[in-house]
């Protein structure tokens, strides 16, 4: 958000920030300055929505750049935030799920050759123990 001073004073400029709702929170960064004829400020405005959003949800909410101690000449300015949420395993990267798939695969892999390595081996002592009885 970009407030400009279109005045000939130096303005002491307050931004307000609404009322947070549904356990989003709207925080406004360097919500007070100075601000000299002619000049325009970047403002950043950070919205966060709840820890426990379980689905998309769109925010709208309107944050006020005004003189300080003159609300009538304040500017009203509707933001609107979208959240998305990830339908990926534990919320996890794709290319975390990616890894964490040919980590198991070769895991599992592994896991059957060596069993079919014990197998083998057992196999041939209780051959070998067979024939010795027969013996």
């Amino acid at each position: 958000m970009f407030v400009t001073n279109n005045g000939n004073v130096v303005e002491d400029v307050e931004i307000i920030s609404g009322e947070s709702l549904r356990g989003w929170t709207v925080d406004v960064i360097d919500d007070e300055f100075q601000l000299p004829p002619g000049e325009t400020r970047e403002i950043q405005v950070r919205a966060t929505p709840p820890s426990e959003l379980l689905s998309d949800d769109t925010y709208r909410f309107t944050v006020i750049a005004q003189p300080e101690g003159i609300p009538v000449a304040g500017q009203p300015i509707e933001l609107t935030v979208v959240s998305v949420t990830s339908n990926s395993f534990l919320n996890l990267s794709q290319t975390t799920q990616d890894l964490l798939v040919y980590g198991l695969t070769g895991f599992g892999a592994l896991l059957v050759i060596v069993l079919f390595m014990r197998s083998r081996a057992e196999n041939k002592r209780i051959i070998r123990a067979l024939e010795e009885d027969d013996s």
